[in-house]
């Protein structure tokens, strides 16, 4: 899919007036304790897992035992999941939507739906240029990254977006909880910037949130499989390939005390780039099949370019669990000067619109991904290395095993000397675990770990739990910002 990008002056948006303020940084230490920062009585603690494919919202009130994560259903759409869609759109009215509601109409409205905006968050237009999105980008007059928005006439920015899926976190946990939320705990990738960290409070300010803390997703998952373990000792391996980032980190666990030994990842690494790998595949066998002006004229149209990239994340998701997936796209596009002339399974309607329909393998998967595959073991390594670890696998044995695997494996460990691995989207985990020798657990929902995490220490900060504290065991500089206090 072509990325389609232009380059000029941007309007401003024009309701976002406020700057973030500077985060507060942690001072690096060989241990650092997070400490409870307000100590004023509050009646409960919100956490969001703001992800880059679906975010989570958890809530844990004074005298519950735990975090309870809550349902989508509660504003409508989406009754009995957890997850929230990371994608909000304007509509023809000039108002947003969020969530599955604007996941509904991406097919209609795609140079409106914004999503992914977790990974262009925070950065320079420069880093971003080549990404492949259906929508359109820009640069700003400070150098960052602006979305087109054709429906408000003007160019908004990914804190807008961020904060719209927030907006809507927060609303569930008012909701909930029938009180106004003011203050919530935000996870972030582990190795986010302070630009993107920066940008992540600002989004949360304009959600409405007077005070936000930031805590790294790995942190938050192992937070979540330690919370209740007082006397438990265990070492904890979260590997965590999310829709957009890929985090690895090594956490020991000792009568309630979290310390991070290391970490190390990928921000630009995730679900996100195997979805883009399918749709290379599809667009080929587009061209095989209807010549290459039909895959040429697919890659550039909006409309054709978002249904390749869904039809793409479905067939990933279909093979988590089966050996091949069906993709049917009729009418992809228009009728194509020179197209038709291959054969198989290019579909021509009778007003002579193009369409695909073919079969996805396991192979095909693991073709297309191959050179993403050969990058989920560096950090792995990395983090291995960082804590004087060694695993029982080495690069080429993890690459053999690794497969399309599933999307919920979760994990945590079991006993006081081995580790476990961790969640993910696009599924490793398990030859993580396999390859690792640590071993794999589901105790804690993988797709909510990181938001029970983030209500864990949300409570922490409040005063409304305790049993459960971050110490940095890390001797890396830039690392010493695994969480913050609430950011006034």
């Amino acid at each position: 899919m072509n990325a389609m990008h232009r380059r000029k002056q941007c309007t401003p948006y024009r309701h976002v007036k406020q700057r973030p303020a500077p985060l507060a940084s942690l001072r690096p230490a060989s241990r650092l304790r997070t400490a409870v920062c307000n100590a004023r009585a509050a009646a409960a603690a919100v956490g969001i897992d703001l992800g880059t494919t679906n975010s989570v919202v958890a809530v844990l009130r004074a005298g519950d035992a735990a975090p309870r994560v809550l349902p989508t259903g509660v504003l409508g759409a989406g009754a009995g999941a957890f997850t929230i869609p990371s994608i909000a759109a304007v509509d023809e009215g000039g108002e947003w939507l969020v969530g599955d509601a604007a996941r509904a109409q991406a097919r209609s409205n795609p140079l409106n739906t914004y999503y992914s905006a977790k990974r262009l968050i925070g950065r320079r237009y420069s880093e971003v240029a080549g990404a492949q999105l259906v929508y359109r980008i820009c640069e700003g007059s400070d150098g960052g990254v602006r979305l087109a928005c054709p429906r408000l006439d003007a160019d908004i920015t990914p804190q807008q977006v961020s904060a719209e899926v927030l907006r809507h976190a927060v609303l569930l946990a008012a909701r909930e909880l029938d009180a106004e939320v003011e203050e919530a705990v935000v996870t972030t990738p582990a190795y986010f910037t302070k630009a993107q960290r920066a940008a992540t409070v600002e989004a949360a300010r304009l959600a409405g949130l007077k005070r936000v803390s930031l805590l790294q997703e790995p942190v938050a998952a192992a937070m979540a499989f330690g919370f209740g373990k007082p006397f438990e000792s265990e070492t904890i391996l979260v590997f965590d390939l999310g829709g957009g980032t890929y985090d690895v980190s090594v956490l020991d666990s000792f009568e309630g005390i979290m310390e991070v030994l290391a970490s190390a990842g990928d921000s630009e690494l995730g679900g996100d780039d195997y979805d883009r790998a399918l749709v290379a595949v599809l667009l080929r066998r587009l061209a095989a099949t209807s010549g290459p002006a039909a895959a040429a004229a697919a890659a550039a149209d909006p409309v054709a370019a978002g249904r390749l990239l869904r039809a793409a994340e479905a067939a990933k998701v279909r093979l988590s669990s089966r050996k091949e997936a069906e993709v049917k796209l009729p009418g992809l596009i228009g009728q194509v000067p020179g197209s038709g002339g291959g054969s198989g399974g290019g579909r021509a309607g009778g007003d002579g619109a193009v369409g695909l329909e073919t079969i996805v393998t396991e192979s095909d998967l693991l073709e297309a991904t191959t050179a993403l595959r050969q990058r989920l073991w560096p950090p792995l390594a990395s983090a291995a290395e960082q804590c004087k670890l060694a695993f029982a696998s080495d690069s080429d044995a993890f690459e053999r095993r690794l497969g399309p695997g599933s999307s919920s494996t979760s994990s945590t460990s079991s006993s006081s000397s081995t580790s476990s691995s961790s969640s993910s989207v696009v599924g490793a985990a398990g030859t993580a675990a396999t390859a690792t020798a640590v071993v794999d657990k589901s105790e804690v929902d993988p797709e909510q770990c990181v938001a029970v995490g983030a209500a864990i220490q949300a409570g922490l900060l409040l005063g409304l739990t305790s049993g459960v504290e971050i110490m940095d065991g890390s001797y890396v500089e830039e690392l010493h910002q695994r969480a913050s206090g609430f950011q006034v």
